[in-house]
């Protein structure tokens, strides 16, 4: 008898801890999976999540979870790379698992770094309609400059913007004008702001799979680095 009560607790005991083993390895595979269905195009998806019990995943309580996306398109604005670190989040394990969709119903305390390089910003931009397209963004620590030539009066001109991102809003980076240019000569200030009402050159982020909420940005030699938490970690 007392032999077969070791064997039971010998055998729970094991299934315990294959099932701590394998579960959260399932649930990273079926999230990487849900994460490149939700966008338009992904070169590689690596999601880590870690639960104690395991079982608790299939409630949808992950008390872990890391997700490293890269060269990730979304609503044509290339991701050269998405990463979160997040403690505590509730996921709905019945789209993920039943339709393979992605849906986070809620991530505590976590920290979100975007990448964008410089060739994807460009074709980002190059993508809308009007001026934008003749357009060329360079970016330099600190400095994001914008020129191109357009016609102006029946006159080919060069133009040249010197400005910066910022954060506008939890998802948005606006683009800011410290100085225009028209060949040689400085516009005023006056009447910049009326010839730049064209001249958008935002970017949204709230199309990424991952909720987030924008705190800082940092333009590099060829980069923008975005960082962020997420909605509830504000």
């Amino acid at each position: 008898m007392k032999y077969a009560i070791a064997l039971a607790v010998l055998v729970i005991v094991c299934v315990f801890l294959v099932g701590e083993a394998a579960i959260p390895g399932a649930v990273s595979t079926r999230l990487e999976k849900a994460i490149v269905a939700s966008v338009d195009q992904a070169e590689s998806v690596h999601v880590y999540v870690r639960t104690f019990p395991a079982l608790a995943v299939a409630l949808g309580r992950v008390d872990f979870l890391q997700v490293d996306a890269r060269n990730i398109t979304v609503d044509g604005l290339r991701v050269q790379r998405l990463f979160l670190d997040a403690r505590r989040a509730d996921i709905d394990m019945h789209s993920v698992l039943r339709e393979g969709k992605l849906d986070v119903k809620r991530i505590g305390r976590g920290d979100v770094t975007v990448i964008l390089a410089e060739d994807d910003l460009n074709a980002y931009f190059h993508s809308r309609d009007g001026i934008l397209r003749l357009l060329t963004v360079k970016l330099r620590r600190d400095v994001a400059t914008v020129s191109g030539s357009a016609s102006i009066l029946g006159v080919k001109v060069d133009l040249a913007l010197d400005g910066r991102f910022v954060v506008e809003g939890d998802t948005r980076l606006a683009y800011v004008v410290d100085r225009f240019r028209v060949g040689d000569a400085v516009v005023p200030e006056v009447i910049k702001s009326g010839l730049l009402k064209s001249v958008d050159l935002s970017v949204d982020v709230s199309g990424l799979p991952i909720p987030l909420v924008l705190r800082d940005v940092s333009v590099q030699d060829g980069v923008v680095y975005i960082f962020g938490g997420t909605p509830s970690g504000k």
